[in-house]
């Protein structure tokens, strides 16, 4: 399951390549060897499971965010988040030893540590890679096309057609419902159609159209939900995808 080589720049790349038949994605400072292959530098890299990539990519947004609270100064000292026991992705604002006149600069640092007698991060190791805020926004917008190359997005795909057509099969209900709530003869069962207003004899496209946004304001998340439910036995969380769609 390896990709290409997808540069976020300074000689850094994301890509994915296998490890004791394990998949795993890689943030590594690369460099070309004398036969032209690229081949990692020193320890300046990254490697995570699929399992580690993916916490990484659900809190994506607060690392995002935490930069521009970082680099606004309304956030001091360091934000981190954890992957697995040892690895941790944080968010901090570094002094410089080489720029004068107080440079300071933001970096994300996705690394390994030494874990001491807490859950927090303890002892940084050298296997890991500080990333500029350009470098982790490419890394975030070059996710769905490495997700999509290792075939990560299959499931998700699927199960948000399955939400689509849940949703759109409770519309179609709550439309029939009103149409019929409507009609003085459906609310009698009158046997003649004489007695049956416009509204319940339409075609379904008319009905639709004239009964859609009515739908919508009654619709029903929990019903969709049980559709959705009974149409998945996995542990997806479907609840937070229906809130999506």
């Amino acid at each position: 399951m390896a990709s290409a080589l997808k540069s976020i720049g300074n000689d850094v790349y994301l890509y994915s390549g296998m490890v004791n038949d394990e998949c795993r994605i890689k943030i590594k400072k690369l460099q070309a060897d004398e036969e032209g292959k690229m081949v990692p530098v020193d320890y300046k890299g990254i490697s995570m499971t699929l399992e580690q990539w993916s916490r990484l990519m659900k809190v994506k947004d607060e690392i995002s965010e935490q930069i521009k609270k970082v680099e606004d100064q309304t956030s001091e000292g360091k934000v981190s988040w954890k992957l697995s026991p040892n690895r941790f992705v944080s968010v901090s604002r570094i002094k410089s030893k080489y720029i004068p006149n107080d440079f300071y600069f933001t970096l994300v640092d996705i690394r390994v540590y030494f874990m001491g007698n807490t859950d927090l991060p303890d002892n940084p190791t050298r296997y890991g890679i500080a990333l500029k805020p350009g470098q982790w926004e490419a890394v975030v917008s070059l996710s769905g096309i490495l997700e999509k190359e290792l075939g990560l997005n299959e499931e998700s795909d699927e199960h948000t057609q399955i939400m689509i057509e849940c949703l759109a099969s409770t519309l179609l209900e709550h439309v029939d419902k009103i149409a019929k709530e409507s009609c003085a003869g459906c609310e009698c069962d009158h046997p003649s159609q004489k007695h049956h207003t416009e509204g319940c004899l339409m075609e379904q496209s008319n009905k639709i159209d004239k009964f859609y946004d009515s739908a919508k304001k009654h619709l029903n998340r929990i019903a969709v939900l049980d559709k959705v439910l009974k149409l998945s036995e996995d542990d997806y969380d479907i609840w937070n995808l229906y809130k999506q769609v």
